[in-house]
């Protein structure tokens, strides 16, 4: 079924006449029994076909090293498995989807051009924009702002005191996950901070998870310097140790779908993380996308200022000026 020409989506009557499940009411209706059997039985059934399907490919070719792309590739839970394979490495394209097809695109167009064609180290592909272009939008919509000369140390502060904040920062990312550049970020030990974010922020169900972002050194004693996972792509076993240092971003199976953060994936996102580590003990956050549900990932400095007073978000950081809601400049 499709809900447009270009984007697909699940046909709620079909899925009822197979199972005789419905979806609750989005006016509060909970979730029963079936309805969690149902959701563990369809990711069982994925998980079981895409590793099977993998599996074969590689016995047939003999390789030790994987890469994925296409929209299946994004299922984090079942990329978890992938790392017990013992393979020699393994790449997910973090924009897997259709979308990613521009970028292909792009590099086929290179090839037959003659044109020197380099790996991608990281996401942030999009727009940036400079202190004047973002000062004269805050001017424009005439709302209070303050210039600040330390944003990662001002917003690590934040972060600490409990308030949820928009950071806005650099080129926007280029895929479907947030990676520091256009994020709602919060404190992962901070008791009830998920519940909060759901039901302030992103409007959105109570049961949705919320991934952690961490200082690849923070993370190198839990899963050894060798491992990196920049781009959200895997769900991972969180150690006792980590998990109660940030219980916020980790699932109720003790999993989370961890972005680790190194100065050359972004040194704004690094410098923010190492301020938070400073004041917290540990450089890790909760990193959401920035935007309400059913919404883009905001792109712009006016997407941004749109977003922040339409939902119950604390303060914005745009580079380097700095919004609350109820201060003056």
């Amino acid at each position: 079924h499709y809900s447009t020409i270009t984007e697909p989506s699940y046909k709620e009557s079909y899925i009822y006449g197979l199972t005789k499940v419905k979806r609750p009411a989005y006016s509060g209706g909970a979730f029963t029994q079936e309805h969690f059997d149902l959701a563990a039985s369809v990711q069982a059934q994925f998980t079981r076909t895409y590793l099977s399907l993998i599996k074969y490919w590689l016995e047939k070719s003999k390789k030790t090293f994987l890469c994925l792309s296409g929209g299946c590739a994004l299922n984090c839970l079942a990329n978890k498995e992938l790392l017990n394979m013992g393979l020699d490495g393994i790449y997910v394209m973090p924009a897997a989807s259709d979308r990613g097809l521009s970028m292909g695109a792009a590099m086929y167009a290179a090839n037959l051009m003659h044109e020197p064609i380099s790996s991608v180290g990281d996401m942030y592909l999009g727009k940036s924009f400079g202190a004047q272009q973002i000062r004269e939008m805050l001017q424009t919509c005439d709302v209070d702002y303050e210039e600040i000369a330390d944003p990662a140390a001002d917003c690590a502060n934040a972060i600490a005191a409990g308030s949820v904040v928009g950071w806005f920062q650099g080129r926007s990312e280029f895929g479907p996950r947030a990676l520091g550049h256009r994020s709602i970020l919060a404190g992962p030990g901070i008791a009830h901070m998920k519940d909060t974010l759901n039901a302030k922020i992103k409007f959105r169900e109570s049961y949705r998870p919320f991934a952690p972002a961490v200082l690849k050194s923070d993370l190198e004693s839990y899963y050894g310097s060798e491992k990196q996972f920049p781009f959200m792509t895997f769900t991972l076993d969180v150690p006792p140790g980590l998990e109660k240092k940030i219980p916020e971003a980790v699932h109720f199976d003790g999993t989370a779908r961890i972005q680790s953060v190194s100065e050359d994936c972004s040194q704004s996102f690094h410098d923010l993380l190492t301020e938070v580590r400073k004041v917290s003990g540990i450089g890790a956050v909760i990193n959401t996308s920035f935007n309400l549900s059913g919404e883009p990932i905001v792109d712009s400095p006016l997407d941004a200022v749109r977003t922040f007073y339409s939902s119950g978000i604390d303060v914005l950081y745009l580079g380097e000026y700095k919004l609350s809601k109820g201060s003056k400049h």
